[in-house]
Order: C-alpha cells, then structure tokens, then sequence
C-alpha cells in the first residue's frame, strides 16, 4: 500500500467494510508505527514476538495469559515500567479460590506467596536493608495501636518500641540456647536460669518481697570484711566473724555446758557444771582464786 505515491505526511488507511462492524488499521507516517481501530485477537495460544522469538505475549490456554523473555542472567530482562504507580489485582470477581494469590518462583521453586487476604510466606531468607548505614524499622500498624521494632545501625542491637510477651512457658534464651533464659514456669511465677552461674551487677540490688525470701543453698557474703561491708540488720552492721558467730552454733542451753562453745545460762541464771584448772574472782589486778575441796 502506498508504494511511495502517497503525499508527504498522509497516512495509509486500511478499512475492512464489513455489514454491521467495520475494521480498520492505518500506517502513521509521521509517527512511524501502526495504529489500529479495533481489538486484536490471536487465534488460539499464537503469540505475538518481540525483537525475538524468545520474547513473546500468548494464551497457552483458555483463561490464561504468558509473557516471557529470553534475555538470561540479566537483572532486567523483564522489565515493567510506569511513571505512576503500579498495581497487581487478583481474585477480581470479588470471590477468593484456593489459588487466587501471588506466587514468585525463582527456577521453578516459589520461594514467596502472598495470598488474597494480604498474608506473605517466605519460603527463605529475608534481608530487610540495602547495606547502608541507616536504621531499618518494621512497623505492625493497627486501627488503634502500632507495633515497631527497629535495628540501629550505630548501635548494633535490635530496639522494641513496644512491650513484648511471651506466650505461656516459653523461654527468653541467652548465649546458645542451653541453660540460660528467663521464663514464667506458671502463671505468676517468674524463674532467670543460669546454667551455671547467675551475676547481678548494680549499685543497689534491691529485693522486696511481701512475705518471704527463700534462699536453699549457701548464701555467701565474699565480700564481708567485718567493719564495712557484710551483713546488716535492720541498717545495724554484723561485725563478728564466721568463726565467732559458730561459737553459737549448738551451744548448751538451760545452764549446760558444751565442749568449744559459749556458755549460756539458764532462766534462772543459773550454769551447769564446768571444767577447769582454776576459778578467779574479782576484777583485774586483785582477783581471788577460788578452790573446792571434798
């Protein structure tokens, strides 16, 4: 058509007249593409190819629509670009199927789903961020309340912008996972695990228990030095030794006497029988030896 007799900037018309609907496609000399009026149907699963045979946009099957690309091992082989915005709309009957849903598959293998509800499945490994030097944040933005947990970058640890729970006995492990977490073993009943030993480093450690601190091993006080640090009652400093205060430890009550330890006298004052090479009487420098005869 046309054969170069056609003037300069005038198009080359195609009309197919037809009884009721007529079709027509035009050559756009100008512009240097083709235009056509109508819809354009491909008989059966034939494709339409582009640059090459391995690029192509066909039916394979009733209800279905493939587009491909040969290009391999390039990023961009294919390509979807829009100067807006760009949407994915399925189950668009308003009815969701078992497989109404996004799949992404890398060699055959679908490695994501999201389905028509809004629910994602991975299938792999999730990097969030880019290898830059920002702060990354997740956000779980509900109609009242919004959850947000964000790795800081500088400072190298993950921050929960919110309270977390954890459900029933589980466990908050530490280090790798052996004997070392905190967890509620029952309802009201918190229980920090160490599998061998627990360090509380503070200041002040304060304890306040509304009715009993149950201690069922050794309590050692390695600190204790008997002038300023030890134990204390009541704000009232301990000063006597370990040694010292086992001379208590299974001493004679009611008035008797024991082998090593301290003597205590009875209700009446009064203290059993004791041993010894000599009994002195009176104070310091003037004191009176005390002898039994019979």
């Amino acid at each position: 058509f046309g054969m170069d007799q056609v003037a300069d900037n005038n198009d080359v018309e195609m009309h197919f007249a037809a009884y009721t609907n007529d079709g027509q496609f035009d050559w756009m000399e100008d512009e240097n593409y083709f235009k056509f009026h109508d819809p354009i149907l491909m008989n059966s699963s034939g494709p339409i190819y582009f640059s090459a045979v391995g690029n192509y946009i066909h039916s394979p099957a009733t209800g279905k629509l493939e587009i491909g690309s040969s290009l391999d091992n390039d990023l961009t082989s294919m390509y979807l670009k829009s100067d807006g915005g760009l949407t994915f709309n399925v189950a668009t009957d308003g009815v969701a199927e078992a497989n109404d849903y996004f799949s992404f598959k890398t060699q055959n293998t679908e490695v994501m789903q999201i389905g028509s509800g809004g629910a994602v499945v991975m299938n792999s490994n999730l990097t969030i961020g880019n290898n830059s030097e920002n702060d990354f944040t997740i956000t779980f933005d509900g109609g009242t309340s919004n959850g947000v947990l964000t790795w800081m970058e500088d400072e190298d640890h993950l921050k929960f912008s919110d309270d977390a729970v954890m459900d029933a006995a589980m466990k908050l492990y530490f280090h790798d996972e052996g004997g070392e977490y905190i967890h509620a073993s029952a309802d009201g009943t918190l229980e920090i695990d160490a599998g061998t030993t627990l360090d509380i480093t503070a200041p002040t450690v304060d304890i306040n228990a509304s009715s009993k601190v149950d201690i069922n091993k050794n309590l050692d006080l390695s600190g204790y030095n008997g002038s300023s640090i030890g134990l204390k009652l009541a704000g009232t400093l301990v000063t006597s030794s370990a040694t010292e205060l086992n001379v208590l430890d299974n001493a004679g009550s009611g008035g008797t006497a024991v082998a090593s330890k301290a003597v205590i006298a009875d209700a009446n004052r009064n203290i059993g029988v004791i041993k010894g090479t000599a009994l002195y009487l009176g104070t310091s420098g003037s004191e009176t030896q005390v002898s039994a005869s019979g």
